[in-house]
């Protein structure tokens, strides 16, 4: 006797799939209405059903309370009205941001690449008068320019703007998305975070320098870098870009990226290796961008969803990790070089106690240089005291405990 195994179900097809959904919301909104007519507890004072906070809301929200408790005892911000700012930019969504590219494709004789430059510079000057009014009633204030960067920041985030290509497909705003989509693809323009673009600015490049971009995924300092090269297509005849990065996806990505530069990556590397054990002779690079990993929660505007778990307890088990990268990165700088050393966390655990243990280590062979202003942008001095938590012990108060 032979038996057979039971055949599975055919797959529904995706009209079948789509026609079973609208069923479903159909039978929920039903279910809703009828539930809304028989229990009226549920109406509030304009006769209106109130509107449960969302679930996603609730864990931003019990998150900001965890970070806000923190950065009290760190003295992060000075003042009450700051505090109300930085809660209510960090509930934000991120708003579209980019920086222009160097060239326009001249140095290759892309005529189409300096067409959509020109076609995305007139949208944004046309944006830039008087704003705009979306479709659904927003207002959309005039885009930030930053002129340190060759960047700019608009006022909305990618939602908007898709909402709007959307509903209303020939509107300046829609039509500056499209514009802006095919730049990027195009190598024109490349999306990047204003912040992002400030230790790259700060290192002064010369097209003689050797330039180590250390963990340097996803690559729009990398980009930057080969673009501040000054003369043009090509770097000078001695210069040099390597950027690092270990993960191999990553490194796949950042090759991609930079390779629609064109001409400059004549002088370019990508190399796979752990940044604590990098290899190479030591006083080698001319400048070095040591953008470390973190806790990131200075970027939690971009992952959202890292309100969830987040704990101040990640940037002291990264501490460590962190201050063996610099210190590496040091060992690669000659002298007279300059590293710059930045993160996307608030955590003065990651950021000033790395700076004050790399200067100790390196017992007087470092000097800090007095960064240089940046317009559009406001600085202030770093922290020189900072609390130090433990999960298990709380509070520490000296090195002992």
């Amino acid at each position: 006797c032979l038996v057979l195994p039971a055949m599975p179900k055919r797959c529904r097809s995706k009209r079948q799939w789509a026609a079973a959904k609208r069923q479903q919301c159909v039978s929920t909104s039903t279910a809703t209405e009828v539930n809304l007519n028989v229990d009226s507890s549920t109406l509030g004072n304009d006769g209106y059903p109130q509107v449960a906070p969302s679930a996603f809301s609730a864990i931003i929200t019990e998150g900001l309370e965890r970070f806000e408790a923190h950065y009290r005892l760190q003295h992060l911000v000075g003042s009450e009205e700051e505090w109300d700012k930085l809660r209510h930019s960090m509930r934000q969504p991120l708003p579209v941001a980019f920086r222009f590219c160097a060239g326009d494709g001249s140095q290759d004789n892309d005529r189409p690449n300096q067409d959509v430059r020109e076609e995305l510079k007139s949208l944004i000057k046309e944006l830039a008068e008087h704003g705009l009014e979306t479709s659904r009633g927003r207002f959309v204030p005039p885009p930030r320019k930053f002129e340190f960067a060759s960047m700019v920041a608009m006022a909305c985030d990618d939602r908007t703007v898709r909402q709007e290509q959307k509903d209303s497909p020939g509107s300046t705003l829609a039509r500056l998305g499209n514009c802006l989509r095919r730049c990027t693809a195009a190598g024109v323009v490349s999306r990047q975070e204003v912040v992002s673009a400030v230790p790259v600015a700060l290192l002064d490049i010369e097209s003689s320098h050797k330039v180590l971009d250390m963990c340097a995924a996803p690559g729009s300092k990398t980009m930057q870098v080969l673009e501040q090269m000054p003369g043009g297509s090509t770097c000078g005849a001695q210069g040099l870009v390597v950027a690092n990065e270990l993960s191999s996806s990553r490194a796949h990505v950042l090759a991609k990226r930079c390779s629609l530069l064109g001409s400059p990556c004549m002088h370019f590397v990508v190399t796979q290796h752990s940044a604590q054990t990098f290899p190479g002779p030591t006083g080698f690079f001319d400048r070095i961008v040591c953008d470390v990993p973190c806790s990131g929660d200075g970027a939690m505007r971009k992952y959202p969803e890292k309100w969830r778990l987040w704990s101040p307890h990640y940037g002291r088990m990264l501490h460590a990790r962190q201050l063996q990268i610099a210190l590496r990165s040091v060992a690669l700088l000659r002298v007279g070089g300059i590293m710059s050393y930045s993160t996307c966390s608030f955590n003065p655990l990651e950021n000033e106690a790395v700076v004050a243990a790399l200067l100790t280590r390196t017992a007087g062979a470092l000097e800090l240089c007095k960064c240089k202003e940046l317009s559009g942008l406001r600085a202030r001095p770093g922290l020189t005291s900072w609390q130090v938590i433990d999960e298990n012990a709380g509070l520490l108060s000296s090195y002992a405990e």
